[in-house]
């Protein structure tokens, strides 16, 4: 089934996509690891937890911009940019 309207970017499927990141980074002060001198591979533990969100925050942008674009948002922005805004 085809829908008609035009693609959203806030649509509650990417907004799930993103979801387990931000949970992830307002989630680390209470992490068990990250009150103690936790070493992984000679680095603090938090460090590693860190990176791990910023890398998982990059992935689901990506995905979240694919799927934007695999569902007409390329042809929106454009009209947009142009000044012609749709209702």
């Amino acid at each position: 089934m085809t829908s008609s309207a035009p693609p959203r970017l806030a649509s509650p499927r990417r907004l799930l996509i993103v979801l387990p990141p931000a949970v992830g980074f307002f989630a680390t002060p209470f992490l068990p690891f990250a009150s103690t001198p936790t070493l992984w591979l000679g680095c603090p533990a938090l460090l590693w937890w860190i990176a791990a969100m910023v890398a998982a925050t990059l992935v689901s942008l990506f995905v979240v911009e694919a799927t934007y674009l695999a569902d007409g948002g390329a042809e929106r922005d454009r009209l947009e940019a142009a000044g012609g805004r749709e209702s």
